[in-house]
């Protein structure tokens, strides 16, 4: 999967999870709210992930191997 894809992905996830957890604590459905709780959480947490394991690729894998950039850097 390409970082900008991963990344909209992210904000979908959060951006869906915002109203899922309004609806689960409004109408008082669990499910709903940890649904919601879980997409946020992960929305959130994506960003960071793509950005330290493009940073980790790169220090593992040698300059002469120019594959991580190109999946890094799309």
């Amino acid at each position: 999967m390409k970082s900008k894809t991963a990344l909209g992905l992210g904000l979908i996830l959060f951006l869906l999870g915002l109203p899922l957890i309004s609806l689960g604590s409004a109408q008082d459905i669990r499910v709903l709210f940890y649904l919601g709780l879980v997409a946020v959480i992960v929305g959130a947490a994506l960003p960071p992930f793509i950005r330290f394991s493009c940073r980790i690729a790169g220090t593992w894998l040698s300059e002469q191997n120019a594959d991580w950039r190109r999946t890094c850097n799309q």
